[in-house]
């Protein structure tokens, strides 16, 4: 078949919509094609397919959009169809028609007969008002760059509106909005309350409030009580678990379920108060903070809560620096962490830890679990089931397990070391004032009275070593100007025994002197702190011999002597015989003898009386000679014999005392007693 199409200009209806005064209905798509068609230079008659392509090129391949339009009838060569290629198709460029037709019996793949040349489409009266204007003038202006105007024929944008824009539906965004002005005149104005909203709902409210907004963001349930001004939500919130602020100037950061304001129905009270976020958290009082975590409460004034969970802050200006189960409940106190601790009073400050308390005004725990500090101004720093007492104000405890600080200003470390409180001791104030440390050694080491410095080292105290040998071993010297105390005795056992005085030495035994010597003269006074005379040792009353027993066989004496020059003797001097001597031989009905000889030989020439008299028994003295005593007497019982001698004045030289015991010959064996002196 050899067609030939006519060309007509096609009638191109709501290429461009028109909206009359009167809600008129806009045209669509669809445009009205007319033509004429010969079939062998005959007009056409009866039913033909027709194809309609769609070309951005007069020659080039069509790719834009194809219809087709069947069975369309043709009458004496002439047809009008409508075609329509639907939106977007015809955007301001150039476009051709291209036509393809074929018997209207044909059917499937049978194909096209393509009419040459493609015809290119122009526009139509209506579009012509498109491009100008629509409606009155600068109603809606569309430029030659493809820029459209409403109210203003110069768009310096896409869209460019000169006035208000009112929608009632949806306004959609390829990717974003941008809104971009004079700095200080971008703004979305709302005449009340303004809603933010996405696909699930809304996201952000502004609600008006004459002195100050509320922002309230996240969840769409979240809240803020009515006549609340300044309140801000960030986020957060979901059904049944909403964010609220119930008092002016409220905060909440996000997180869900949390409060700021104490909700009473009293908008004005509890203002400032802030939640960062987290779940379950409350401030609800002015200016408390909580900045996180998990059912934690500031209920005071200035109270803050750092994070954690279960931590209450209700103290004025208290904090709690996290943790769990902590608790601040007096002005100023401070919790840092840890888990259950208490700071119940006044400044008192637990830095962390388990389950302690500081109860006492200002009192410090630094950590460890179980202590307690109650007293004011007392410290425990660490460790384990340590007290400082009540009544131990200003007391101690560093650390270590199980000790106690009970008195003022007392100090108790290691292992169960106890200074006893007023409970124990009876003083209000416990021993005060006492130091005590005990080792690791499992048992309770305690103070028994105020002021002490006890210790326990069963490894013993070194000072000056790291050796100790003993249980003080000090290496260096040592002063001590008071009084040296001891229970039992003190022996001096080493590698040179000496006493050494840089001044007088003085041994006394229950405050009374009973040996002295002159730091200056050397000389030694026994009784006297005074020692005398050209001698070196000045005896003043009392014993200078005391006897003890040494019985032998035969025949023979025992002498105490000094070396002339060495002893001064003035006063009164004792000599003692034991009973034990002779008591053997009295139970056999034995007479026998005593005889004391004490003879001074005076190196000098002072004049000197020598008495002498007995003490338990009665003995006769007798003058043998000059500076020579002689006692002598039968004894028939069992009794000590003590003799002493008197001195009217000095004696210098030497002494020799001379003591026999004699017993009558037994079966023709002379015996005798020889009793050995010491002095």
């Amino acid at each position: 078949m050899n067609a030939r199409r006519m060309l007509w200009v096609p009638a191109l209806v709501a290429l461009v919509p028109v909206v009359t005064a009167t809600g008129q209905t806009p045209m669509g798509t669809a445009f009205t094609y007319q033509g004429q068609l010969t079939d062998n230079d005959d007009p056409a008659d009866g039913q033909y397919d027709f194809e309609f392509k769609l070309c951005d090129d007069p020659v080039a391949a069509c790719t834009l959009a194809t219809t087709t339009v069947e069975d369309e009838q043709v009458d004496e060569g002439l047809f009008t169809v409508e075609v329509d290629f639907g939106a977007g198709v015809f955007n301001g460029e150039a476009r051709w028609l291209e036509l393809g037709v074929r018997p209207g019996a044909s059917s499937g793949a049978d194909p096209y007969t393509t009419l040459s040349p493609r015809q290119e489409l122009t526009p139509t009266p209506h579009a012509f008002r498109a491009q100008t204007g629509v409606g009155g003038p600068d109603a809606l202006n569309v430029t030659t760059d493809d820029k459209v105007g409403i109210g203003t024929d110069s768009p310096a944008e896409e869209l460019d509106v000169a006035g208000d824009v009112h929608a009632s539906g949806t306004i959609a965004s390829g990717s974003s909005i941008t809104i971009d002005g004079t700095p200080g005149s971008e703004k979305i104005t709302s005449s009340n309350d303004l809603d933010l909203h996405v696909s699930s709902g809304r996201v952000l409210r502004v609600e008006a409030e004459a002195t100050s907004p509320n922002l309230i963001g996240g969840y769409s349930g979240n809240s803020v009580t009515s006549g609340v001004k300044g309140a801000t939500i960030g986020g957060g919130g979901e059904a049944g678990l909403i964010n609220r602020v119930t008092d002016d100037y409220g905060t909440i950061g996000g997180g869900m379920n949390n409060q700021a304001g104490d909700n009473t129905g009293t908008t004005d009270y509890a203002y400032y108060a802030t939640v960062s976020g987290g779940r379950e958290n409350t401030a609800s009082n002015p200016y408390a903070t909580v900045a996180g975590g998990y059912k934690n409460n500031a209920s005071d004034y200035n109270a803050t809560i750092s994070g954690g969970g279960h931590n209450t802050a209700s103290g004025f200006h208290s904090t709690i620096g996290g943790g769990r189960l902590n608790l601040a409940s007096v002005m100023d106190s401070t919790v840092g962490g840890g888990a259950a601790n208490e700071a119940r009073t006044y400044y008192a400050t637990v830095g962390g830890g388990i389950e302690n308390s500081a109860r006492g005004e200002a009192s410090t725990i630094g950590g460890g679990q179980q202590n307690i500090a109650a007293g004011a101004h007392t410290t425990v720093s660490g460790g384990s089931q340590n007290v400082a007492n009540s009544s131990g104000i200003y007391s101690t405890v560093p650390g270590g397990r199980a000790n106690q600080a009970g008195g003022e200003y007392s100090f108790a470390a290691g292992n169960r070391a106890k200074v006893r409180n007023s409970g124990d001791s009876g003083d209000p104030d416990g021993d005060e004032g006492t130091f005590i440390w005990a080792d690791s050694t499992d048992e309770d080491f305690q103070s028994s009275g105020p002021n002490q410095f006890l210790i326990r080292a069963s490894g013993g105290v070194g000072i000056g070593t790291d050796s100790p040998a003993e249980q003080l071993d000090v290496e260096g010297n040592i002063h001590a100007s008071g009084t040296i105390t001891s229970g039992s005795s003190i022996t001096i056992d080493g590698t040179a025994d000496i006493i050494n005085s840089t001044g007088n030495l003085d041994l006394q035994t229950g405050g009374t002197s009973r040996a002295y010597v002159d730091g200056g003269t050397g000389r030694v006074g026994i009784g006297t702190t005074s020692p005398v005379g050209g001698a070196a040792l000045h005896v003043s009353g009392g014993s200078v011999a005391q006897w003890n027993e040494g019985p032998t066989v035969g025949y023979g004496k025992t002498s105490v002597y000094t070396d002339s020059g060495i002893l001064d003797l003035s006063g009164d001097f004792t000599v003692s015989i034991p009973s034990s001597l002779y008591t053997p031989w009295l139970a056999d009905n034995y007479i026998f003898k005593v005889e004391v000889f004490v003879s001074i030989n005076p190196t000098s020439d002072y004049p000197h009386t020598i008495k002498g008299s007995a003490y338990s028994m009665a003995l006769i003295g007798k003058q043998r000679g000059t500076g020579l005593v002689h006692f002598h007497e039968k004894i028939t019982q069992a009794n000590d014999v003590a003799v002493t001698f008197t001195y009217s004045s000095p004696v210098s030289g030497y002494l020799q005392i001379d003591v026999n015991t004699s017993v009558p010959d037994v079966g023709g064996i002379p015996y005798r007693v020889t009793v050995k002196t010491s002095h």
